[in-house]
């Protein structure tokens, strides 16, 4: 979503007006401090003052040799760095905004770090982890801007996170070769680093809460399980995502992608391509060309295999370094994984995120017509299912459809309802149930909430190809629009509207989780709360906040029997 050109325009958002001060915190220990870093003061709308530290190194650029390898630790800089400048995000090309250049760089790792000016004592820490599908995405104020955190009446600190991306943080060839997960372990040495260094900047390494939106909360979920995250955090939250989905699971054969990525790059033939090989030839390979190959990859692998082309995989090579050792499903059936406070988030409209391509091919009367035709095959094949499972996936959504065409004009609006179901209800509500049958909820408690409040924007501007068709309350919407400010994205509402109470009352939610005083709301699967945002038809009351019942047996029966879960 971001583009290059947009990189200048965060320099005129930040105050350049004379006057404006430049913090500076050192990273080594005193009377000789090292690892200087300057960062910029600025102020929110509701009058806060805070610094921001944008830039931070935690790892070195992952170029040369250093391409499908795990982070190394940055080097020492001379004098005081410079945090007063954005950088640049990940090299990628987002899969969710129609017709995306290739935009960022392969040098990205970098974390942006915020704080309240003028708090006595050590805060508690919010790590974010940004959402899209492991493939896109940016750290960027211009996306999460920090303000509404800032200004929330429980203050905390707040650092946002740059990971790799696609084929660069998730290529694997199953051994030792390149064995993958790089997106993942830079996320865990960005943990170590906050875990070390946050106090200099006014953190609680001892109350640190990793906070993760869509693929970012799969992220999060993931660390749970990871020997390399383990008591680094103390808290989660899982903003619509779950290591569990489909679209998240381990990749079964990782060489078989890597190869297919070397065939898109016009080089053949892949089929005896020794591990060495792919992982030569992709090294040498320029980034951006590597970046726009992805289409032709797509192209051969089909629809239903390319959602998420590039993701987690299990670590079955390696000693010591490996991220993710087993299936999550079976570790997390079985408890393994660290038990620690959790709040679970939904949006009312999740499935709009994966099902926005079909609503764009239907602007298209040639690929409408071949995505309909196919439907039957294509959609049980999208949820990661078999052709088996047809009938019943066709019964439950579509079952008012009187054509042998599975979606219509009339009807597609069932395919964004299923898609949400299977790749991010259901997944949550199965994660939450079998925590609560294997942990200690003592010590581990969960918490919930249902974000079904529409204000006047909507990421669906985007997952619709620029149409403002209001569809609900769409994927990340709660992130992008109250939790964040993404002034790149849509302008800030007006204060005092409507939206703008309801993201302060949803900002103060999640910050009073991070401190640590909110009440859980769910025992068990069936006796489970969420605390639900919104809109109501009383212009005295345009919005409520409500505890409404969570549980939703009919769907998990049948998501159980599609999944084979017991």
């Amino acid at each position: 979503m971001l583009l290059r050109s947009f990189v200048p325009l965060l320099l005129l958002i930040i105050p350049l007006c004379t006057g404006s001060q430049f913090p500076v915190v050192c990273l080594g220990d005193t009377p000789t401090p090292s690892g200087c870093i300057r960062g910029v003061e600025r102020g929110t709308w509701g009058n806060t003052s805070y610094e921001l530290f944008m830039g931070v190194p935690f790892a070195r650029p992952p170029i040369g040799e250093l391409r499908f390898a795990n982070p190394v630790s940055p080097e020492p800089w001379p004098g005081v760095y410079d945090g007063t400048q954005p950088r640049e995000p990940c090299i990628q090309v987002s899969n969710f905004v129609p017709i995306a250049p290739v935009i960022g760089s392969e040098d990205c790792l970098y974390l942006n770090v915020y704080k309240v000016k003028k708090v006595r004592g050590l805060l508690p820490v919010i790590v974010f982890l940004h959402a899209g599908g492991f493939d896109s995405g940016t750290a960027s104020p211009l996306t999460y801007g920090p303000e509404k955190i800032m200004d929330a009446g429980r203050k905390v600190v707040l650092v946002t996170v740059q990971y790799r991306l696609g084929v660069f943080g998730f290529l694997s060839t199953g051994d030792s070769e390149s064995p993958g997960n790089y997106g993942l372990k830079d996320q865990a040495m960005a943990l170590r680093w906050v875990r070390k260094n946050i106090a200099r900047f006014g953190g609680d390494s001892d109350r640190i809460t990793l906070v993760g939106n869509s693929a970012g909360a799969a992220s999060a979920q993931l660390h749970m399980m990871s020997l390399l995250s383990r008591d680094q955090f103390s808290q989660v939250i899982l903003m619509s995502g779950s290591a569990l989905a489909y679209w998240a699971l381990p990749d079964q054969d990782p060489l078989y992608n890597a190869r297919l990525q070397v065939g898109a790059l016009g080089i053949s033939p892949v089929e005896t391509m020794t591990s060495a090989e792919v992982v030569k030839i992709l090294r040498s390979a320029s980034a951006e060309y590597l970046v726009e190959s992805i289409w032709e990859l797509k192209r051969t692998l089909g629809i239903e295999n390319s959602v998420v082309v590039f993701r987690p995989v299990i670590e079955q090579y390696v000693e010591g370094e490996s991220f993710l050792s087993d299936d999550p499903r079976a570790m997390w059936d079985e408890g393994n994984y660290q038990q620690v406070p959790m709040m679970f988030g939904q949006v009312q409209n999740e499935g709009i995120v994966f099902a926005g391509e079909a609503f764009r091919f239907m602007e298209d009367p040639d690929l409408w017509e071949q995505f309909t035709a196919a439907s039957s095959c294509l959609i049980p094949r999208l949820l990661g299912l078999d052709s088996s499972k047809a009938v019943p996936l066709k019964d439950r959504f579509f079952g008012s459809s009187t054509r042998s065409e599975w979606l219509t004009p009339e009807t597609i609006n069932r395919l964004a309802d299923m898609i949400g179901e299977a790749g991010l209800v259901y997944p949550t509500l199965r994660t939450i149930r079998t925590h609560l049958r294997m942990a200690n909820t003592s010590i581990a408690p969960v918490s919930m909430y249902q974000f079904n409040f529409r204000g006047p924007f909507s990421m669906s501007y985007y997952y619709l190809n620029y149409n403002r068709k209001n569809v609900g309350v769409s994927h990340a919407d709660d992130a992008f629009l109250y939790l964040f400010s993404a002034p790149v994205l849509f302008p800030e509402v007006r204060p005092g509207s409507p939206a703008w109470i309801v993201s302060q009352r949803f900002v103060n939610l999640i910050t009073d989780f991070v401190h640590g005083i909110s009440t859980p709301t769910c025992q068990t699967l069936n006796n489970c709360t969420k605390i639900t945002f919104s809109n109501s038809a009383t212009p005295e009351h345009p919005f409520t906040i409500a505890i409404t019942n969570a549980s939703q047996p009919e769907l998990m029966t049948f998501w159980d029997s599609m999944y084979h879960v017991q």
